[in-house]
């Protein structure tokens, strides 16, 4: 069953006539009704009753002629949307973001975003970095805005911004008479 047919039986039922649906779909009237018989063998049905100058859908065609208009009806809706995403004029995007930056870092950028595309609906989803990165993986969500180390070799990771993190120690704690903390140090802290 092939797109092209079912216009031509929409045409045809439309029409009320082979020769007519054929100048309608731009196609001589052989082809219409060689495509049309084509689809009345494969279904092991025949859709109309020919006649000399008219054509009547049959039982059968009048019961398969909704699902054909619907079927086209989604393809072109189909078609459309898949148009209007490419332009970015409607769509879903949802973003994977880390708690702690997402009210420093997306207010502006989605505001932004909005007054750019405004029938793309943006939705937030925070949550850690190794359930965002899960969540990319299964394509439930677009993208994720995670910190390192993502070493899953099938997300391409791009820096937005580093940040200089600091230690934070009551007065007279014994990290604070090192120099340099590394994170072995803190382990160690929290291990004992």
């Amino acid at each position: 069953m092939e797109m092209h047919q079912l216009r031509y039986v929409v045409a045809v039922s439309r029409a009320g006539n082979f020769s007519r649906a054929a100048e309608q779909c731009h196609v001589s009237q052989p082809s219409l009704s060689q495509q049309i018989l084509k689809l009345e063998e494969e279904l092991g049905e025949r859709l109309f009753d020919r006649m000399k100058r008219e054509a009547r859908l049959t039982p059968h065609g009048e019961a398969f002629l909704p699902r054909a208009i619907k079927i086209l009806e989604e393809v072109d809706a189909a078609r459309r949307e898949a148009s209007d995403a490419h332009g970015l004029l409607r769509g879903r995007l949802i973003v994977g973001v880390l708690p702690t930056i997402a009210p420093y870092l997306l207010p502006g950028a989605l505001t932004e975003f909005a007054e750019k595309f405004p029938g793309v609906e943006i939705v937030v989803h925070e949550d850690t970095t190794a359930r965002l990165l899960k969540l990319a993986q299964a394509y439930e969500i677009d993208f994720a805005l995670a910190s390192r180390p993502i070493q899953d070799q099938r997300m391409e990771v791009k820096d937005l911004f580093t940040e200089e993190l600091r230690l934070a120690l009551p007065r007279g704690h014994r990290l604070t008479r090192k120099r340099t903390v590394r994170v072995a140090d803190i382990e160690k802290e929290l291990s004992s």
